[in-house]
Parts: structure tokens; C-alpha cells; sequence
């Protein structure tokens, strides 16, 4: 098995490339982001992991192990879904969905969102320079391990204010 932590000296650069410009977005964008490597999502995180296992620090046994455990059909919403999502982010992928049409909400997950502030800071920064993201985009940042989530809203600053070091209360 392999975790990303394991490798990877630099961070991520250029990830806008891979996205539309804000302008031109249709509903979502996904990502996983480890370090300086990202995974750009085309069907679901749950899909990614399914296709490269190891690349998650998992193996297709440990995957089809858990969905038999949990009784539950392989790539569906359920208990077994939203463990391989931890078991990814416990190996140090990092979760991105962008849900535009109406919400226009970052969504983030992370073992431990404060320790990889870093990838996520550049990620972040290199969407909006490239004009991909707004900057004022609402932002929810969850950590597991803590069970932590914290919004940064629109109306007061959004990704600006995460990327800025702003912490709002509530």
C-alpha cells in the first residue's frame, strides 16, 4: 500500500488548466489532491478510487472486503462509500467538489485540513489566479480526523478569506 504522504517534494501548479473559467463552468469540478499530484474526477472520488486502488494507498481486496462487509453494492451511496473517502484521506488525498448552478460551494475534505493547509493554499490560489474559481466563492473545509468543519461564506470573503489566514467565528 501506498500513501501519498510518502512522496512528492513540490505542490500542486497549473491545476486550472484542467478546470473551465469561472464564466464558462457548468455545475461541479471534482479533484483529488495529494502533494503535488491531482486526480481530476470525470465520474465520482469513489470511481477514482475503485479504478486505481493503489494509488490511494488501498488494494481491490481491502475495497471489495468493505462493500461485502457493508452488504452494499460497490460505487453507491452508503456506509462503505463514505469509508473509502476517509480511508483515501488517511492515506493524505485531499477531497474537492465544486457545486456550482445555484450553490457555488467548495466543498474540501481532509484527514487533517490545518497540517495540509499548504496543498490545499496553493490548489486554492492557483484556481483563482487562473480565473477558474472566484475568489469569493463559499468554502467548507472538513477534517475527519477532528471532525471539524468550517465555513467560510461569500458574504463575508469566502476563499479569500481562508486563503488570507481570516477565520470567521461560528
Amino acid at each position: 500500500m501506498r500513501s501519498c504522504l510518502a512522496f512528492s517534494a513540490g505542490f500542486i501548479q497549473n491545476v486550472g488548466n484542467q478546470v473551465k473559467k469561472v464564466g464558462e463552468m457548468k455545475n461541479t469540478f471534482s479533484f483529488w489532491l495529494c502533494n503535488a499530484e491531482t486526480v481530476k474526477v470525470s465520474k465520482s472520488h469513489v470511481a477514482e478510487i475503485m479504478k486505481t486502488p493503489d494509488k490511494f494507498g488501498l488494494t481491490q481486496d481491502e475495497i471489495e472486503q468493505l462493500y461485502q462487509d457493508a452488504g452494499e453494492t460497490p460505487g453507491r451511496e452508503g456506509w462503505a462509500r463514505e469509508r473509502l473517502i476517509r480511508m483515501a484521506a488517511e492515506n493524505g488525498w485531499i477531497r474537492v467538489q465544486y457545486h456550482g448552478a445555484g450553490a457555488n460551494q467548495l466543498t474540501i475534505q481532509a484527514d487533517d485540513a490545518e497540517k495540509q493547509a499548504d496543498v490545499i493554499r496553493h490548489f486554492l490560489a492557483d484556481l483563482v489566479n487562473s480565473g477558474r474559481l472566484a475568489c469569493e466563492e463559499s468554502l467548507v473545509l472538513t477534517s475527519f480526523s477532528s471532525g471539524e468543519t468550517v465555513r467560510y461564506d461569500w458574504r463575508r470573503g469566502g476563499v479569500c478569506s481562508y486563503l488570507t489566514g481570516v477565520v470567521e467565528a461560528g
